[in-house]
């Protein structure tokens, strides 16, 4: 019998509240070990905003999102 031994928490940003008009901005995930919850992989990307979706600005200053 095989045991697990790390866990992965992921983690997405939104543009909004309304999925049905504001984009995903960001997504990330790190992996970590279960018993000293040590780092083993991190990941992190934005997703730059697509067709005529709308990112609200109070989202972004909730989230740290920055668009340059």
């Amino acid at each position: 019998m095989s045991t697990i031994n790390s866990i992965i928490l992921l983690d997405l940003e939104t543009g909004g509240l309304d999925p049905s008009k504001n984009p995903a901005t960001q997504v990330a995930y790190q992996a970590f070990e279960i018993d000293s919850f040590k780092p083993i992989l991190e990941y992190q990307t934005y997703i730059q905003p697509y067709a005529d979706l709308v990112i609200e600005e109070e989202a972004l200053k909730y989230s740290g999102v920055t668009y340059q």
